[in-house]
């Protein structure tokens, strides 16, 4: 009865986590999958910020090549669905009806807010009164998440709160304006644009089969801007590369199983049977990795045997993750580091308790392969 006992204990065990990995796997699965929703958009990081007043002239000028665009003008200028958006950290902000005050970071935007949030096409670029609120901050203030149409005071201007969005930590988005330009006097006794009035950041969803190294140009052409790209496609493609090892770990395992017992039979049938089986998972790992791995343009040389194109993407990929190290992170990018990194560690724990359970139950299986080649033949 105790061996009994013992020898269910150790099933109900490995069940466990077996169960616990899957569980792992499916969180890892949605953390890559909240990575996704921003994939048409390409981030870029501004060496030298500009100000409010540019980010409201090249507002313009991409208005300017909207209209012309509908009016069925040709011409070179492509219009751009983007946001220009700096943050400044721990402003003051408060609710005077009812003296509460509290501290959130404060979000300048120019252009499209649903770039930065998720569903969130308010306020637009005209609406300079209009601004969104986080339900932490919203519950600090008024007490309630139900706060549309409230007014909050920020920097000693009032903004009416558009949405209330979820977010990362505190924070107040609004449409950056003439009025919100502060300027402060240099050494010299000039003027020039305070902290609050920069912007270095700009999120651009890429237009139709535009490259980035397109929108690159079309950015430096048009604007004026030398930006820097943000790689988080290849924090997706390394997140996606740790979740897919988990599958193709488990199938690596079964294969070289089917593949030893295979050579362990006698009689050929019994062979055929596991060598069968064999090919069938090895199919199925090529048809499920067929399917799922897509490799960017950019990652492909046009000739395979020119080794200075894999130099070159090494060194371009490797100064892509260090500017993602290096450059000051924004209540946005929560969203992309914070998918990437549940991904990562979902994937590992994962692939560790796979590891584990199949050192465990190697002879076990080896037992069952056995029984069920015997039953087939």
């Amino acid at each position: 009865m105790k061996m009994n006992m013992k020898k269910y204990g150790k099933y109900l065990c490995f069940a466990g986590i077996g169960m616990l990995g899957i569980t792992l796997f499916y969180l890892a699965f949605a953390a890559w999958c909240s990575m996704l929703w921003a994939k048409d958009s390409v981030l870029f990081y501004l060496e030298e910020p500009v100000s409010v007043e540019e980010a409201l002239s090249i507002s313009e000028v991409n208005r300017e090549m909207a209209k012309m665009r509908q009016e069925g003008q040709e011409g070179q200028a492509v219009p751009l669905n983007y946001c220009i958006w700096g943050q400044k950290e721990q402003a003051a902000v408060s609710n005077k009806e009812l003296s509460r005050s509290t501290a959130a970071d404060v979000i300048y935007l120019s252009g499209n807010p649903e770039l930065l949030f998720e569903d969130c096409r308010i306020p637009i670029q005209e609406d300079a009164q209009g601004c969104l609120i986080d339900e932490e901050t919203a519950w600090e203030l008024f007490g309630s998440s139900q706060v549309v149409g409230k007014e909050v005071f920020c920097q000693e201007k009032s903004y009416i709160i558009r949405k209330v969005i979820p977010a990362k930590g505190r924070v107040l988005a609004f449409q950056a304006s003439h009025a919100q330009i502060v300027k402060e006097l240099s050494a010299e006794g000039e003027e020039k644009p305070s902290a609050d009035s920069v912007l270095q950041r700009i999120t651009v969803q890429k237009p139709g089969e535009s490259s980035i190294r397109d929108l690159q140009m079309i950015l430096a052409g048009q604007y004026g801007l030398d930006v820097q790209v943000l790689d988080t496609e290849l924090l997706r493609g390394i997140g996606g590369c740790l979740l897919l090892a988990v599958p193709v770990t488990v199938c690596l395992f079964l294969w070289i199983l089917l593949c030893r017992r295979c050579r362990g039979q006698e009689t050929l049938r019994q062979k055929a049977v596991l060598g069968g089986f064999s090919l069938a998972l090895a199919a199925g790992l090529i048809f499920f990795l067929g399917k799922w791995v897509r490799i960017p343009d950019d990652y492909i040389p046009t000739l395979w045997s020119d080794f200075s194109f894999w130099t070159g993407l090494w060194e371009e990929k490797l100064e892509g993750m260090k500017l993602l190290l290096r450059i000051p992170k924004g209540i946005p990018d929560f969203e992309w580091m914070d998918g990437f990194f549940r991904t990562a560690a979902y994937s590992l724990l994962a692939e560790l308790l796979a590891l584990l359970l199949f050192a465990e139950a190697r002879r076990r299986m080896d037992r069952y392969f056995s029984c069920l080649c015997q039953s087939l033949c």
